[in-house]
């Protein structure tokens, strides 16, 4: 997988391997650390966050 970071017209492209994360609650909790890191808000309540397809 890849992911790239932009910051105007600079950019960082981060390569490498992922294990998805399917099962509750250990994806919710890690979700809910990684909006805590890019936000600087309060983490939200990870029994909140739910999969795209359980809405």
């Amino acid at each position: 997988m890849s992911l790239a970071v932009l910051d105007d017209r600079s950019h960082l492209v981060i390569y490498g391997t992922a294990d998805a994360i399917a099962t509750d609650p250990d994806r919710a909790e890690l979700t809910a650390r990684v909006f805590v890191t890019l936000s600087n808000n309060e983490p939200p309540d990870p029994e909140s966050i739910v999969g795209m397809n359980q809405r």
